[in-house]
């Protein structure tokens, strides 16, 4: 990007939008700066961070206010802002359900586990699958596994 004369108006507009709601990079994009070079200011003018961290707060509160005001009609409003604000109490807990099928008592075949080769990358997937007893014995020859009765 070339180089920014005016560094007043040009922080003035990225503080205006980031006011409105865009991001510092985007507010950056929008007035002609790049992101670096505004880091460079914000690093050399406190001043300057002072005033975005304080657009930034004012975006938020803007828009509290909104979520607050819609709150008073309609519920749905002040469920959303409990769910954002207060995660731990709040927040809908959604349950992953387990993907493997339930086991019925008489099927009794056996979980089958992949083991990869080490080449694995090299060949593609492995071609071999084995049991549960039978990777508990690759681990200990000495131990044979257990018939199931």
């Amino acid at each position: 990007m070339p180089r920014v004369k005016d560094r007043q108006a040009v922080a003035a507009k990225v503080l205006e939008m980031v006011s409105s709601g865009l991001t510092i990079a985007r507010a950056c994009e929008w007035a002609g700066v790049s992101l670096t070079a505004f880091r460079n200011w914000r690093r050399d003018d406190v001043s300057l961070s002072v005033a975005l961290k304080k657009a930034e707060i004012e975006f938020e509160a803007q828009h509290l206010a909104n979520i607050t005001t819609a709150a008073a009609e309609s519920w749905q409003a002040s469920a959303w802002l409990l769910e954002r604000k207060f995660k731990k109490r709040y927040a809908k807990i959604t349950y992953a359900q387990d993907p493997r099928p339930k086991k019925d008592e008489a099927d009794e075949s056996p979980i089958l586990i992949r083991i990869p080769t080490v080449n694995e990358h090299a060949k593609g997937p492995a071609k071999t699958e084995t049991t549960v007893a039978g990777l508990k014995a690759k681990r200990n020859p000495k131990r044979k596994p257990k018939a199931d009765a």
